[in-house]
C-alpha cells in the first residue's frame, strides 16, 4: 500500500511540475501572439487601403507580390514570414515562402 501511495504521489508531483512549466511557457509566448496579431492587423489595414484606392500602390516601399497575388511592402511581408509561426499569407492563409515573393 505504501508503494502505491509513493507512486501516486510521484505521478502527481510530476504532473504538477509539467503543468507549472506549461503555464510558464504560455506566459512567455503570449507577447509573441500579441505581436503577430498586431502585425496582421497592420497588413489588413494596408490591404484594405489598397483595395479602396488603386493609386495607393505608389505608397508602397518596394511593393512585393505573393504567389497568391496579394501585395505588401517587402519589409512587412518578410518580417511577417520570419516572425509568424506558420508560413502563410496573412490575408488568405495560402502557403508562402520568402523564395516566392516577387518585387513589382
Amino acid at each position: 500500500m505504501e508503494n502505491s501511495y509513493r507512486l501516486a504521489k510521484e505521478i502527481f508531483d510530476k504532473s504538477k511540475s509539467f503543468y507549472d512549466q506549461q503555464e510558464k511557457l504560455y506566459e512567455m509566448l503570449a507577447p509573441l501572439a500579441d505581436l503577430e496579431a498586431l502585425m496582421l492587423q497592420e497588413i489588413k489595414v494596408e490591404q484594405q487601403a489598397y483595395k479602396e484606392n488603386d493609386a495607393s500602390i505608389s505608397l508602397f516601399i518596394e511593393p512585393t507580390q505573393t504567389s497568391c497575388g496579394h501585395l505588401f511592402n517587402r519589409i512587412e511581408i518578410v518580417e511577417w514570414l520570419i516572425r509568424s509561426s506558420n508560413q502563410s499569407c496573412p490575408v488568405c492563409h495560402a502557403s508562402l515562402s520568402l523564395k516566392e515573393l516577387i518585387t513589382v
